[in-house]
């Protein structure tokens, strides 16, 4: 076990953790869910109408897998599977209907779907190649595939080659059945960690990411290689699994990644970015190295937010004091940065400072933090400044934080979401952490937070 195992996952729900932080909360899965069931009982009545063939719906993708994560930046949408099955007997070949007219009766369904009042659908977009997208305005989208269904066959309609083999009902019975029910937690958890690391380190507009199907089943196929006694905790596990999953691709004669329900079906879809995603993966494999290598806690927190950025969460100064290790204990006296917040407040023109911690925080204001003591910093030090949000607020909005940059200050950051948050400030010298602080940012409502600024300014 790596000294930040208990920064990956507790039991204890409400301890910020990366799982915590990169998962869906409870109030979005809830909601997700309330749509997804009202469109299904729409299409099916419509979509059977306009075939006059038996329709049903399945869920699928990430949300069936129990694996999707939260959206990795903010403005991003979550997104859904839902699946539409027409029946008939037989091949595809067999009925009244080829692809196009599936992939059409869909799309038509859900325009027809968008333009009721009673619903909250913003648009529907244009068809995929594989789905049509019905957008809405809770940050999330619904891409509904449509299959031809014959008992336990199923092919899907493309836009471009007709029917095409895929089945999502048996590739996730497989992935179930190869994972005993212990162990499904802790699977989806490595599914989750996967997933949110290639979120941040692929940028969709340029690059192609890997597909969450495919990231999946290479858990699966990586976790079949590892020898569970051996690690310990979801840093170690991860750790091992990263190995086991680059270790499975350097053994393949090709770059596929077969279906393990159908050979036939590559579920490598990258392209020519195969070769970057391989050259992203060792270097996730390198921080996994590292990371478990580290003396203490904070450092080690610190080298996994190269793969996990702003998600990572960092243990608290209390927490380090604790540690048994003179490591750890030397971090918390090494360099003690003293920080001094300026509060600008909302079309006031008034600012007040403050040190170390920021309570009270009128939504709206603009902050800047200094390091007052910078002159005490050894030579070689390197500064950096993470925002790590917490609370109802910035989970509903998916804004978790972000890099704030380098350096002795860091100006102009917006108080947005009311609750606790965080200003996180490590300093490292020499490849580990000398000095750490953690400033709490507790945001209120602006009515609440002017009476509290009268007192502040009376006083001085």
């Amino acid at each position: 076990m790596g000294k930040a195992a208990s920064l990956f996952y507790s039991s204890n729900a409400e301890k910020q953790t990366l799982h915590r932080r990169i998962t869906p909360s409870d109030d979005q899965i809830a909601s997700q869910q309330e749509y997804w069931n009202d469109l299904a009982d729409y299409l099916k009545p419509d979509l059977k109408e306009r075939s006059g063939c038996a329709v049903t719906s399945w869920i699928q993708g990430s949300y069936k897998f129990a694996t999707q994560i939260r959206p990795a930046q903010k403005g991003q949408e979550y997104d859904i599977d839902l699946g539409v099955y027409f029946a008939w007997a037989g091949e595809p070949e067999d009925g009244e209907h080829i692809a196009a007219d599936l992939k059409a009766m869909v799309q038509d369904s859900l325009n027809a779907y968008a333009a009721s009042p009673d619903t909250d659908a913003l648009r529907v977009t244009s068809p995929k190649e594989f789905c049509s997208r019905i957008v809405f305005n809770a940050e999330f989208h619904i891409d509904v595939p449509a299959y031809h269904e014959d008992g336990e066959a199923r092919t899907l309609a493309s836009k471009s080659h007709g029917f095409v083999e895929s089945d999502p009902v048996s590739i996730w019975e497989w992935w179930i059945a190869t994972f005993a029910i212990a162990e499904r937690p802790r699977a989806r958890r490595m599914v989750r960690y996967f997933k949110m690391w290639a979120a941040l380190k692929f940028d969709p507009k340029t690059e192609t990411p890997p597909t969450s199907i495919m990231l999946t089943i290479l858990v699966a196929y990586g976790y079949n290689r590892i020898d569970l006694d051996d690690v310990d905790g979801d840093d170690g596990l991860l750790s091992a699994l990263v190995a086991a999953v680059a270790d499975y691709l350097d053994g393949q004669n090709s770059k596929e990644v077969p279906n393990p329900v159908n050979s036939e079906e590559n579920l490598n879809r990258l392209g020519n970015d195969y070769e970057l995603f391989r050259e992203r993966l060792d270097d996730f494999l390198e921080v996994c190295k590292r990371a478990m290598d580290a003396e203490d806690a904070a450092s080690a927190a610190e080298l996994w937010s190269e793969s996990f950025e702003h998600f990572f969460p960092l243990p608290d100064e209390q927490e380090i004091a604790k540690s048994d290790t003179e490591t750890a204990r030397a971090l918390v006296a090494a360099f003690v940065p003293e920080v001094e917040i300026t509060v600008s407040l909302p079309g006031s023109g008034r600012s007040y400072r403050l040190r170390n911690i920021a309570n009270n925080i009128s939504r709206d204001s603009t902050l800047d933090f200094h390091i007052v003591n910078s002159n005490e910093l050894p030579a070689g030090a390197h500064v950096k400044w993470v925002v790590r949000n917490e609370g109802n607020a910035a989970e509903a909005a998916n804004d978790l934080g972000h890099f704030a940059g380098f350096g002795i200050a860091h100006k102009n950051e917006h108080a947005e979401y009311k609750g606790r948050h965080f200003m996180d400030l490590t300093v490292s010298a020499y490849g580990r952490i000398i000095g750490l602080r953690r400033i709490p940012v507790s945001i209120i409502n602006n009515s609440t937070a002017e009476q509290k600024r009268k007192r502040l300014f009376r006083k001085n």
